[in-house]
C-alpha cells in the first residue's frame, strides 16, 4: 500500500501545561502493478503461501484521524522520597471513507483444475495451475477459469468513530541507602469504542548495589502491564461491515462475468463483525525482570538478564456463526460441500468476533558484554535465548483466527516473530594514518512459519487451515521433513508454525578518515569525509519468506530474501 500523508501538529503550553493537537489526513491506495482501465488493478503479491493474484475494481479511499492530547505530570522530593504522578488523555477522531470492494473484487488462488489440449480441449485429467494461468482461462472462458471468489461490499462507505484514552498514575522512588532504592507505582487506564474500565497495574522495582563502588548492581522488577490501547479500527470494522452500515459478500465459485449470478456450485456467504461484549478488555502482561551487573577492571561491564512475561487478554477474531464440518483425515476435501453445512445461526453468514481468547507467555535470557573506555577500540557483545509461545499473531492491527472456531488443538505455537538464538557484535577500531573501521555481525535463527493446505477446507471463510499427518504413503501425501502430511484433512493436526525460515547473517562493515581543511578555525571547521561502505559483506542468503502451502509440493522452498552484497563509496564535505 502506498499513502499519501499530511500531518499538522499544534502545541499549546499554558501555565506549564501541554495540550498537543495533532490533525493527520491520510489518503492511502492499492500498489498499482498493471492499469486495465480507469478503475480496474491487479496486485500481484509474493504471500507466504505463494503467488496471489488479484483483480480488483479499487476506488480510492480516505482516511482522517483528528487527534487531541493532553499530558502532565508532577514531581516532587520529600526527604528520601521522590513522588511523581500524572495524566495522560487521548481523543481520537475518525472519519473512514473505505468505498475499496464497493465494484467487487475477484481473487485468482490456483489450484486444481482440468488439464488441457494444445487446443484448450479438456483431456479428462485434472493439473495444478498458477494463480495467472486461472486468470488465463476466465478471460478466455476455459475450463478451470473460474475465479476462487468474488468479494463485493455495499451500503455507506463512511464509518466514523470517536474513541477517548485516560491513563492516570502515581509513583514513589524511595532511596532507603547509598546501596539500596526501592520504586512502587500504581496506573489506571480507560477507554471508550469498545469500552474497557478494569484496568490497573501495580508495579514494583528493587536496584541493590553490593558496594560502594557500585561494581556489583542487581535489579528486580515485576509488576502488571497493559499494551496499547484497543486499536481503533477494530471499531471501525464493527460498526461498518456490520449488515447496517456495510454489507460483504463473498461469492465462491463465481461466473467470472456475472459473479453476483448464482451458478452450479457458487456459494454466496456474508459477513459481519461484532465485538464478544460491550467491553473488550485491553491486554494486560505480568513482567518480572531481573538483571546483574558486574563492572571488571579497565571498565568491562558484563550484565546478566531474565526476562519473564505473560499476557492475557490478547484479542483474536473467531467466527461463531462458522459452518459444523466434522473433523476428517484422508478423504477428499471438497470446500463448497463445507460451506453448505449446517451453521448455529443465519445460513450462509459469517459472524466474525473480536475476543479476549488470546494469550501468550515465554522468557528471554541474555548476555552482554561492553568495553568503550580504551582509546584503539570499542566492542559491544550480545547472545540472547528467547522461548514464546502464543495462540495469537502479532499483528495488532489485524487479529489471527484460530483454524477451527470450535477447537483451539494445535493454535499454541511460537509466536511469529521469535528468534530462538540470536548473537550481535558491535566493534570499532581506530587505526593509525586517523582511519576508523566500524563493523556489525548480526546472527540469529528463523522465524516460525504457519504451513497451510491453501483452501478454506472448513468452510470459516479463513484461508488458514492446516494438513494433517498422513499414516503412510498415498494418494495426495507429501514426504516433507516434517514428516507425511496430507492437505485432504479438515481441522488439520499438525501445530501452528510448525516450520522455521532459514537463520539469518549480516555482516555491515565501514572504513572512513576524516580530513580537516582548516585546522586553525575550530570555530567554523570544513571537513571532507571518505569512506567506503560494504552491506552484507558476507552475501548470505537472508530468506524472507517460504511457500507455506503443502499442496503447491514445494513447501518450505524460499520465495523472496533480502537484497545482495552492496558495497558504496562515499565522500561528504561539511562547513
Amino acid at each position: 500500500m502506498w499513502l499519501i500523508s499530511q500531518t499538522n501538529r499544534v502545541r499549546i503550553t499554558i501555565r506549564g501545561h501541554s495540550i498537543c493537537v495533532t490533525l493527520i489526513y491520510v489518503r492511502k491506495g492499492g500498489r498499482v502493478l498493471v492499469i486495465f482501465d480507469r478503475h480496474s488493478v491487479v496486485h500481484v503479491d509474493h504471500t507466504p503461501g505463494g503467488l496471489l493474484f488479484v483483480l480488483v475494481d479499487e476506488e480510492f479511499a480516505v482516511y482522517r484521524e483528528r487527534d487531541i492530547e493532553i499530558d502532565d505530570d508532577i514531581i516532587r522530593s520529600a526527604g528520601k522520597h521522590e513522588l511523581k504522578a500524572g495524566v495522560q488523555a487521548l481523543g481520537i477522531f475518525v472519519h473512514d471513507f473505505d468505498p475499496s470492494s464497493f465494484t467487487g473484487s475477484y481473487v485468482f488462488g490456483g489450484g486444481a483444475a482440468p488439464t488441457l489440449t494444445s487446443n484448450n480441449a479438456p483431456t479428462g485429467q485434472t493439473e495444478t495451475v498458477t494463480p495467472l494461468e486461472q486468470y488465463r482461462r476466465a478471460l478466455l472462458n476455459l475450463p478451470g477459469g473460474q475465479p476462487t471468489t468474488y468479494q463485493v461490499i455495499a451500503g455507506n462507505p463512511v464509518v466514523p468513530v470517536t474513541q477517548w484514552r485516560l491513563g492516570l498514575y502515581v509513583q514513589d522512588t524511595c532511596k532507603l541507602s547509598t546501596k539500596v532504592t526501592l520504586t512502587g507505582g500504581l496506573r489506571y487506564d480507560l477507554q471508550t469504542t469498545p469500552t474497557s474500565f478494569a484496568s490497573f497495574e501495580p508495579r514494583f522495582g528493587l536496584a541493590w548495589a553490593v558496594d560502594q563502588k557500585q561494581t556489583w548492581v542487581f535489579h528486580l522488577r515485576a509488576g502488571l502491564f497493559s499494551s496499547q490501547p484497543i486499536n481503533p479500527l477494530y471499531a471501525t470494522q464493527v460498526y461498518g461491515v456490520n449488515g447496517l452500515r456495510k454489507q460483504e459478500s463473498t461469492v465462491y465459485s463465481p461466473n467470472f462475468q456475472t459473479p453476483l449470478v448464482p451458478t452450479v456450485g457458487s456459494v454466496q456467504v456474508g459477513t459481519v463483525y461484532q465485538f464478544s461484549e460491550s467491553s473488550l478488555a485491553r491486554q494486560s502482561s505480568v513482567v518480572i525482570y531481573a538483571n546483574a551487573e558486574h563492572t571488571f577492571p579497565h571498565q568491562w561491564l558484563a550484565r546478566l538478564n531474565f526476562y519473564y512475561g505473560e499476557d492475557y487478554n490478547v484479542v483474536r477474531i473467531r467466527n461463531i456463526n462458522a459452518p459444523l464440518t466434522p473433523s476428517s483425515i484422508g478423504e477428499e476435501v471438497n470446500p463448497l460441500t463445507a460451506l453448505q453445512a449446517p451453521r448455529p445461526f443465519a445460513p450462509n453468514e459469517n459472524i466474525l468476533v473480536y475476543q479476549n481468547s488470546g494469550h501468550l507467555n515465554g522468557d528471554v535470557a541474555s548476555f552482554s558484554l561492553d568495553q568503550h573506555s580504551y582509546k584503539r577500540f570499542g566492542l559491544s557483545a550480545r547472545y540472547a535465548h528467547m522461548n514464546f509461545k502464543s495462540n495469537a499473531g502479532d499483528s495488532d492491527s489485524s487479529p489471527v483466527m484460530p483454524q477451527s472456531s470450535y477447537s483451539d488443538q494445535g493454535e499454541s505455537a511460537r509466536v511469529d516473530w521469535l528468534t530462538a538464538n540470536s548473537v550481535t557484535l558491535l566493534g570499532n577500531l581506530n587505526l593509525p594514518d586517523k582511519l576508523e573501521f566500524d563493523a556489525e555481525l548480526d546472527a540469529h535463527s528463523g522465524h516460525p512459519y504457519n504451513i497451510t493446505t491453501g483452501t478454506d477446507n472448513n468452510g470459516d471463510g479463513s484461508f488458514n487451515d492446516r494438513p494433517a499427518y498422513a499414516s503412510s504413503q498415498g494418494s495426495n501425501v507429501y514426504n516433507t521433513r516434517f514428516g507425511l502430511l496430507t492437505p485432504d484433512a479438515v481441522n488439520g493436526t499438525i501445530s501452528r508454525n510448525l516450520g522455521t525460515m532459514p537463520a539469518v547473517l549480516h555482516l555491515d562493515v565501514n572504513l572512513s578518515r576524516d580530513f580537516i581543511l582548516n585546522p586553525q578555525n575550530k570555530d567554523h571547521p570544513r571537513t571532507v569525509s571518505f569512506n567506503v561502505r560494504s552491506a552484507s559483506l558476507l552475501n548470505h542468503t537472508n530468506v524472507t519468506a517460504v511457500n507455506s502451502v503443502l499442496s503447491s509440493a514445494a513447501v518450505g522452498q524460499p520465495l523472496t530474501a533480502e537484497p545482495a552484497r552492496r558495497v558504496e563509496l562515499g565522500v561528504r564535505f561539511s562547513f
